[in-house]
């Protein structure tokens, strides 16, 4: 009997050494594929990403050229990439629910602004309204997920708290998004595109209001604040009506993301 037990000790500890090896050893691809896939939900576009490695002793991970698709009915060139994005993150904080980030540092964002002949809406535009329509679907499910517990026994309802507390969630103590640039392209423009310089952004303490921001969140912060900054770009070019049609969008939008009355 004791040998029994030990031996079914030693295949639980092989199981976990061999388990924690393979984690390890293949987490920059298991974040690469997450990070692929919130990206292309939140969106409604597709987001690809050549390379992530991670160094969590050190508290630093580097993504590489991350790239996101045009939305559907606009051309086949990617709406936004990213040359490489640094984030130094607090180890302390890697195992806990609210992952602390000291600092992201997103280099040469590439956008484009695309805007259609007989349409009033650009592409960035589209893809904000892609992310609305994800979070009024998540909000709905959710509503639905919570209509169900409440009919629920209390341990099924417990465990459906629990997957809802289970996720991470994270806070950027400072965000800087350096060298962007953004490419126009409208028939409104004599020489239908022009390329313009993005002012470098920079934002502190996002999601410390409360306990943190899920992925899919800081991913509408991020692309909240580019597509206001283009927008306002666009508008200081003084591309006539361009600028008419996106300077009060874009100022307001910026200003609620910066907290300006």
């Amino acid at each position: 009997m004791a040998k029994k037990i030990f031996y079914s000790l030693i295949i639980v500890i092989l199981v976990l050494v061999v388990g924690s090896y393979f984690l390890f050893s293949h987490m920059d691809s298991i974040l690469r594929s997450a990070v692929e896939k919130i990206g292309s939900k939140t969106t409604g576009t597709t987001v690809t990403l050549s390379s992530l490695k991670t160094s969590l002793k050190e508290g630093q991970v580097s993504l590489s050229r991350l790239t996101m698709s045009n939305p559907a009915g606009f051309s086949q060139a990617n709406a936004i990439s990213f040359k490489d994005i640094m984030v130094s993150l607090d180890p302390s904080s890697a195992t806990q629910q609210t992952i602390v980030l000291n600092k992201v540092i997103i280099k040469d964002p590439y956008l484009l602004y695309e805007m259609k002949e007989g349409s009033s809406r650009s592409n960035l535009q589209q893809i904000q309204k892609n992310i609305q329509r994800y979070f009024a679907s998540k909000q709905a499910k959710n509503n639905e997920s919570n209509q169900k517990n409440s009919g629920a026994t209390q341990q099924e309802g417990s465990q459906a708290k629990v997957a809802t507390k289970n996720q991470k969630k994270f806070i950027i103590k400072e965000l800087e998004i350096l060298a962007g640039q953004v490419k126009v392209i409208s028939p409104l423009l004599k020489s239908k595109e022009k390329t313009l310089s993005l002012p470098n952004i920079r934002l502190t303490n996002i999601g410390t209001g409360g306990s943190g921001l899920t992925p899919d969140q800081v991913t509408e912060q991020i692309i909240n604040v580019l597509v206001a900054n283009s927008g306002q770009a666009v508008a200081q070019a003084g591309l006539d009506r361009v600028k008419n049609k996106l300077k009060e969008k874009a100022s307001g939008l910026l200003n609620n993301l910066l907290g300006n009355p």
